[in-house]
């Protein structure tokens, strides 16, 4: 019985990658593949990825083209179900951990017991000067443990997770998406099972996403309150008894060439910061169909902040009013990540921090 290990992938450490595929090439039982779905990394870190999993013969490796949009695990993950999957098992995964020489050993053990059953697993978190290289298993120090709040690790049965057509897309960055998609299936009549007998995966440390979350403008987009927004959507899916989630584009992602395509826009067209521009591009511009590639070039106004402007103020005559970058930046994004027929597209915070560039 062939299982398929996905990992969903962007920009993380060698280092972590190389630990975990060391640790499945360990298993006692070798019969699995794993799928790993690089998200859009960086040129330079993709091709030093590509030349490591080459050196696993048990690894097919996949580039999407979206270095450019937020990261998004669900469509990650939906890529592979959709796309790749021909297993009746399927293990969602995750680069920092490590995997004990029996997992594999105790999964099929489990899938015999309750062959239509969903399994996730306790995890031991690891401290941050812990090495995991040439250490045996057992002897590696935890740190603490995980219970059934942590659902990021699991094995689906993968006819089931593909009648709810997968993760649910609208979860960007990041925050409950794992717990969300255990929610429909058990929604939808399917057991989900927690293992807690014994510690099989390790999670190697990094820093949480929520410490690196900032309130300003930054070069890696953010989203303000992304993560209040994913656990809302949460909530509704358990309200509501949410099962199918998604709609005829889950799975998807936009093809090289079409990638390309946005290196050379039609037209560029500048908007500065001035509350009726922004509303406008927002209410009316952005909601255009059949639109050639076009660059919008989001600018702070010249007049923004000038002496000329303060001293109208202090005495009391009519200013424009405006947008900070970072608020456009959010009203753009929460835009971006809630349409989800929109699959080419780019978006970049410039290196300087005073513009914005959004192509479509």
């Amino acid at each position: 019985m062939n299982i398929t290990i996905v990992y969903p992938y962007r920009n993380r450490p060698i280092k972590s990658i190389k630990n975990s595929l060391n640790s499945l090439r360990s298993q006692s039982v070798k019969n699995f593949n794993v799928l790993f779905i690089d998200y859009g990394s960086k040129e330079s870190i993709a091709f030093e990825v590509k030349l490591l999993i080459d050196s696993y013969d048990f690894v097919s490796y996949t580039y999407l083209f979206t270095e450019f949009q937020p990261w998004n695990k669900s469509k990650a993950i939906n890529y592979a179900l959709r796309n790749l999957i021909e297993t009746p098992y399927f293990f969602v995964a995750d680069i920092d951990m490590v995997f004990h020489s029996q997992f594999n050993t105790i999964l099929m053990r489990l899938i015999k017991q309750s062959p239509l059953r969903n399994v996730f697993f306790k995890v031991g978190f690891l401290d941050k000067d812990e090495i995991v290289i040439n250490k045996d298993f057992d002897k590696i120090n935890i740190k603490k443990e995980s219970n059934n709040e942590a659902t990021g690790l699991t094995l689906f049965h993968t006819e089931s997770l593909k009648e709810l057509q997968g993760f649910d897309e609208f979860y960007h960055f990041w925050g409950a998406e794992d717990t969300d998609v255990h929610v429909r299936l058990q929604a939808a009549g399917r057991e989900v099972y927690f293992y807690d007998t014994k510690i099989l995966l390790l999670h190697q440390w990094h820093p949480s996403y929520r410490s690196l979350e900032r309130k300003r403008l930054t070069i890696d987009p953010q989203l303000s309150g992304v993560e209040q927004l994913n656990h809302q959507h949460l909530k509704t899916a358990i309200s509501q008894k949410r099962t199918k989630v998604n709609g005829k584009y889950w799975g998807i992602s936009v093809s090289q060439k079409e990638y390309f395509l946005l290196k050379n826009p039609i037209q560029r067209i500048t908007i500065f910061n001035k509350r009726p521009e922004i509303d406008h591009f927002l209410y009316f511009t952005i909601k255009q169909s059949n639109r050639t590639i076009t660059e919008y070039h989001f600018l702070i106004d010249p007049d923004y902040g000038s002496l000329k402007q303060n001293t109208k103020k202090i005495i009391g005559k009519k200013v424009p009013l405006y947008y900070t970058l970072k608020e456009i930046n959010d009203f753009l994004l929460s835009y971006l990540i809630s349409t989800p027929s929109l699959l080419n597209y780019s978006y970049r915070v410039e290196p300087d921090l005073k513009s914005i560039s959004l192509i479509f």
